[in-house]
């Protein structure tokens, strides 16, 4: 369907070393600010220092260019995706990539959603905070 968004949430185990995570952080927001100008993809990101939590939408050809990238960005280990859908609008329209900084206090939850033992509503609960960002 033409303009229909396409939408990808997934979790992955950091691999960015402690002691370099917040100039890499850094780094990772500016090649995605970079690499959306042109607004067709838009997103959050969370890191809680053990865990990577992001969602990604736009169309679905940008949306598997990404998936294939972060498979082979060597600060993701094991990639989880929860949450892929289509959907009218876009929940992240201001945002190329929104991040508020190191975020401890929902890494238990991204950890429940990595590791498979997520609760009824986990899902959902990260993403509404994803998008109040």
């Amino acid at each position: 369907m033409v303009g229909e968004i396409h939408s990808f949430g997934y979790v992955s185990r950091s691999r960015i070393p402690a002691d370099a995570a917040t100039e890499e952080i850094a780094r990772l927001v500016e090649q995605a600010a970079r690499a959306n100008t042109d607004g067709a993809i838009t997103g959050a990101l969370i890191y809680t220092g053990e865990h990577l939590a992001g969602v990604v939408e736009g169309p679905a050809e940008r949306i598997a260019m990404i998936k294939a990238r972060l498979a082979r960005d060597d600060r993701h280990g094991r990639i989880v995706e929860f949450d892929s859908r289509c959907k009218p609008a876009r929940s992240f329209g201001r945002w190329r990539l929104a991040y508020a900084g190191h975020a401890t206090f929902i890494a238990k939850l991204v950890r429940r959603i990595h590791d498979a033992v997520s609760e009824p509503g986990d899902e959902e609960g990260l993403l509404h905070m994803m998008r109040s960002l």
